[in-house]
């Protein structure tokens, strides 16, 4: 037997509440990634200047007198991979996992 039209009407309107709470999730994250990209902009100052004095000491030490600044060939690496398990992650979980199983794949071809 079909559906009566009270099912159908019932239906419509679950679909539109749920296209608005989708439509108000991805407002929120949207401001929360414009929120974190400023704060990345406005460290980047610092990291920079932090980068330089590493630099500028690396460059003053021989590497004959640190073990950890000696250039190595890496024999083997590790990887340390973490999912998101907030929101609506699946789209952003699938893609880390694509990468990092290309990241890996590269460097065991070598």
């Amino acid at each position: 037997m079909g559906a009566s039209l009270k099912d159908i009407k019932r239906q419509s309107v679950a679909v539109d509440k749920t296209r608005q709470i989708t439509r108000a999730m991805n407002m929120v994250a949207a401001s929360k990634l414009k929120a974190a990209q400023t704060k990345m902009e406005n460290f980047r100052p610092y990291a920079d200047k932090v980068m330089g004095v590493f630099d500028s000491l690396a460059g003053r030490v021989a590497s004959t007198t640190n073990p950890l600044l000696a250039v190595r060939e890496s024999r083997r690496i590790r990887i340390i991979m973490m999912t998101s398990d907030r929101g609506l992650c699946g789209g952003f979980n699938a893609n880390m996992i694509k990468e990092v199983e290309k990241f890996a794949k590269e460097k065991t071809d070598r």
